[in-house]
């Protein structure tokens, strides 16, 4: 037999023994159809066309009975059918039946027969996969996909238009054929909304993402078929200056292609060149920091819609890309959305004749959106301005406080055309951070009432990545930090993520995202932002291999990069690949992040580890602590990411010259480095950031194995005795010092410093009755009541990187070391007391992963693994492991000092010490008590 008719054979031989397995096992009923299908990491990406050729797919498996008799279940084997068609039945690519456990990365045409997918197309695929005892599933509903284009800048024939004018249109005829499909392609600088026949198409808002423009801009695409008709069309486009006006002070700009196809096989296009037309709109001014002016009187009604008479609208004009070399690529990540509606004021002061100002008692990233009754809106010409503010004066007088804006305005004017009806005004290329409102009214008012709080909405804004994760306690205070957390992150995912959400500033800053990443990703679903945030960094990697403190690179921030800053390159880059097994972005960045090292090595050997260069370090520790040295923290940071180099090299891409390399940076760099600063069992000046980076490394990494219980009594000493059991660290070191406590099983005194309510704290900022406004996001400085308004931000991520810590140490959420992809689950909860009696922690939404949560009450603890994990449940016992009972389900498993087999995906019971079991268990929900 020839070697395929050899694999056709084994092919049909394995079905047919899978056909039998599900025979024998249809009373169990174990496997469900995948769940969950991702291209890209993608849901149905409709209004994202993928513009890699051989995208990368993802499903969950799932199981019927989780808690009974589906545990213990793996993923065997898988197969994909893509398909041209909605029926599967012009089919693409047949993966054929892969023997494997994998259920994501899994690349277009890496196994089976393939064809090349096309540009401006529609793609539908399904999956089914098989359990460790060979059932099949029955194939998922299809998903789908679009592509952009595939061919990169070659496939794009229009003209940039733009200047000075802010909105454009353009009327075609369509043939008499039938329209089969229609594709609009669209990159409108700074910003854009686009509309079809008068018809605003998609929802996204602050579109496109932002990038470092003359590198990448980013497109986006929509199926727009259902939206032409025969005969007359018009297509209209509304520009703002967003980023690429304000950072890089560009014109604006647009690039547009409507591919259409027809019934008849014909295929035509309309693109953006000087046959459009141009004009002013209603928007006079805006900006992301100083707010948009609207006025409503300058609305021309009509005009993108076709017969609209643009007799007095000028020609469009060409302008200059944004960049000569520039990349145009499809924006692959979730777009900025109103995402949270409905958030109302709850009260309303005028605290000067004529001046409202509202409190939405929630700090958050958006605007407000006005409903005018017709009683004030039926005089054209009045003025209604609103501003925006985090905080009130604090001399008391109610009015908003603005000076810790900077040179933000932060303000909205709406003038109104006169509708008796009523007005309704939200803004378009503007957004806020804020949780109070200032409204005025001017020009044509008189004596005008406040409006009703109902006629004032809030609207959260951010990137619509989902919400997968979450955490619950029985403590108050853990609760409120949790939930300031999640407004504080979500009001900073802006396409980037961003430092702050409210005042001049905004910006990529790397420090800021890297420290707050890991948390992001339990509580959304981010590998699509991270990979769009990690290309753009690859961009800014200098001819030197330097980094730059912000990404994109504008305004603020040096090159080369404080290494602290520069290090989220490396770092966000390995937790990819940590978190969600994605080798290939590992790959496509290595050149760059091997220069970043090679970069910090010409500095490192030129001047010594113990004096690296840096900027910041661990940046604003509450007065009057002391902070570290600045170049502690660069040498440190230049290791870790060294370390995580070497393991990337070895495991995600396999260069072993590389490994080699690195790990001989690390054998002269580690002992340098502690000859500069470790003294003593302790390190620089055993402040709490000086011992806790060296601890979080482990023992017999940085701190020699036998000195490390030293350092570790050092830390405790510190907290307890020098600063009160309170933190005294800044932004690098906050992030450490909880998980070096948790690392040395002082989870206790982590908790204390978590939930003490006297200065500095989490806790001080929204427990403290005294403070101005209770904090309901994480603030920039821990003491900013006392400080002024220069940098003063009252919704700053930097913070958030406690809920990272308590996903992994409260909920007890843990990967097993040395593994990647979280299939190698540790679930080890702290259930020791100290003002915590329960602890919930879920995450719903990693790529190719069902369901992972822990949850923990008294003397019982409830644990859910997905399908294709392998557990190991640490249970820490009330009493001597050789007298206690451990019942799963009310079965015992645990009796007399040893494991009694039987439970269902419970394989084996080992005790570890005195007072903790170690289960080794299977997929499956669990219910363990004692």
């Amino acid at each position: 037999l020839s070697k395929k008719e050899k694999t056709m054979q084994y092919k049909g031989i394995f079905l047919l023994l899978v056909v039998v397995a599900s025979l024998l096992s249809v009373a169990t009923a174990v496997v469900q159809p995948p769940l969950n299908l991702l291209v890209e990491y993608l849901k149905n990406p409709v209004t994202i066309g993928i513009d890699t050729p051989r995208p990368r797919f993802a499903f969950t498996p799932s199981v019927s009975d989780p808690l009974h008799s589906d545990r213990g279940v793996n993923v065997y084997a898988f197969e994909i059918i893509v398909s041209s068609d909605n029926a599967g039945h012009q089919v693409v690519w047949d993966s054929g039946v892969v023997v494997s456990n994998q259920t994501t990365q899994i690349q277009y045409g890496s196994s089976g027969s393939s064809h090349p997918l096309e540009s401006s197309s529609t793609y539908y695929w399904r999956a089914r996969w098989w359990s460790n005892a060979q059932t099949a599933s029955p194939y998922s509903a299809f998903a789908h996909f679009n592509t952009g284009f595939l061919k990169g800048n070659s496939e794009w024939t229009g003209h940039w238009i733009g200047g000075a004018l802010n909105q454009y249109r353009k009327e075609f005829n369509t043939k008499s054929s039938t329209i089969v499909k229609a594709r609009a392609y669209i990159l409108g600088l700074g910003y854009y909304e686009l509309f079809i026949n008068g018809q605003r198409i998609s929802d996204h808002v602050l579109d496109p993402a932002w990038t470092h423009y003359s590198m990448r801009s980013e497109y986006v695409s929509y199926d727009v078929t259902h939206h032409l008709h025969q005969g007359a069309n018009a297509v209209g486009v509304w520009l703002g200056r967003g980023w690429y006006g304000q950072g890089w002070n560009g014109p604006y700009s647009l690039l547009f292609q409507l591919e259409l196809f027809y019934a008849d096989g014909t295929h035509t296009s309309i693109v953006s060149d000087t046959t459009w037309k141009a004009s002013q709109g209603p928007i006079t001014s805006d900006s992301i920091y100083n707010g948009e002016t609207y006025d409503a009187r300058r609305e021309q009604h009509g005009w993108n819609q076709p017969h609209f008479d643009d007799s007095k609208w000028l020609a469009a004009t060409t302008v200059s890309p944004p960049g000569n070399n520039m990349k145009i690529v499809a924006q692959m990540l979730p777009p900025v959305k109103r995402m949270v509606y409905g958030i109302h004021p709850k009260t309303v002061k005028e605290p000067k004749p004529g001046v409202y100002v509202y409190d939405f008692e929630q700090n958050f990233s958006g605007w407000a959106k006005i409903t005018i009754p017709g009683s004030i809106s039926r005089t054209a010409g009045v003025t209604i301005t609103l501003s925006f503010a985090e905080i009130l004066q604090f001399d008391k007088s109610g009015m908003i406080y603005t000076a810790n804006l900077r040179t933000a305005k932060a303000t909205d004017t709406y003038i109104t055309r006169g509708d008796p009806n009523g007005e309704v005004y939200e803004p378009h290329f503007t957004y806020h951070g804020f949780q109070f409102m200032q409204l005025t009214y001017s020009g044509a008012a008189s004596n005008f009432q406040p409006l009703p709080l109902a006629n004032i909405e809030g609207i959260h804004v951010f990137s619509s990545v989902e919400t997968i994760g979450n955490l619950t306690f029985d403590n108050a205070i853990m609760n409120r930090l949790a939930r300031n957390i999640w407004w504080g992150q979500s009001s900073n995912l802006m396409s980037v993520p961003t430092d702050c959400d409210q005042r001049d500033e905004r910006l990529g800053w790397m420090a800021d995202g890297q420290l707050s990443t890991e948390e992001a990703m339990h509580n959304f679903d981010m590998p699509a932002f991270y990979t769009n945030w990690v290309r753009l960094m690859g961009d800014e990697v200098g001819t030197d291999g330097s980094m730059t403190d912000t990404v994109p690179f504008v305004r603020y921030g040096q090159r080369p990069a404080d290494p602290a800053w520069g290090a989220a390159y490396p770092l966000c880059t390995y937790w990819l690949w940590k978190y969600y097994n994605d080798v290939a972005i590992v790959k496509e960045q290595w050149s760059g992040l091997m220069a970043y090292i090679r970069f910090l090595q010409g500095r490192i050997d030129a001047g010594g580890i113990g004096k690296l260069y840096g900027y910041y370090g661990d940046w604003v520790p509450p007065p009057p602590a002391g902070k570290a040295s600045v170049s502690f923290t660069s040498g440190w940071y230049a290791i870790i990411n060294i370390l995580n180099m070497a393991e990337l090299a070895t495991k995600a891409v396999n260069n072993h010259q590389d490994a080699q390399y690195l790990n001989g940076l690390l054998a002269r760099y580690i002992p340098a480095f502690n000859s500069a600063w470790f003294r003593s069992n302790s390190y620089d000046n055993g402040l709490q950031c000086d011992l806790a980076l060296p601890l979080y490394l482990g023992p017999g990494v940085m701190i020699p194995a036998a000195s490390y219980q030293a350092v570790a009594n050092n830390l405790v000493n510190n907290i307890q005795h020098s600063t009160g059991g309170h933190i005294s660290t800044g932004i690098l070191g906050t992030k450490y010092v909880m998980l070096a406590l948790s690392m040395i099983g002082r989870t206790d005194v982590a908790i204390g410093m978590t939930t003490i309510t006297s200065y500095p704290g989490w806790a001080w900022e929204f427990a403290n009755q005294t403070l101005e406004a209770a904090a309901t996001t994480v603030w920039e400085l821990w003491d900013a009541p006392m400080e002024g308004p220069g940098m003063n931000s009252r919704n700053h991520i930097m913070y958030g990187s406690w809920s990272d810590w308590a996903f992994k140490y409260l909920a007890g959420i843990q990967q097993k070391q040395g593994t990647n992809g979280y299939r190698h689950i540790v679930i080890d909860p702290y259930v020791g007391g100290n003002g915590l009696n329960s602890a919930s922690g879920m995450v719903n939404g990693w790529p190719g992963l069902g369901s992972l949560s822990s949850s923990w009450k008294g003397n019982t603890l409830n644990v859910e693994l997905p399908v294709g994990v392998q557990g190991e449940i640490r249970l820490k016992t009330r009493t001597a492991v050789s007298s206690v009972v451990v019942r799963e389900e009310g079965r015992v498993i645990w009796q007399g000092g040893r494991f009694v087999a039987g439970a269902s995906g419970i394989t084996g019971g080992v005790a570890s010490g005195n007072n903790e079991i170690v289960f080794t268990v299977g997929s499956g929900h669990y219910s363990f008590t004692q």
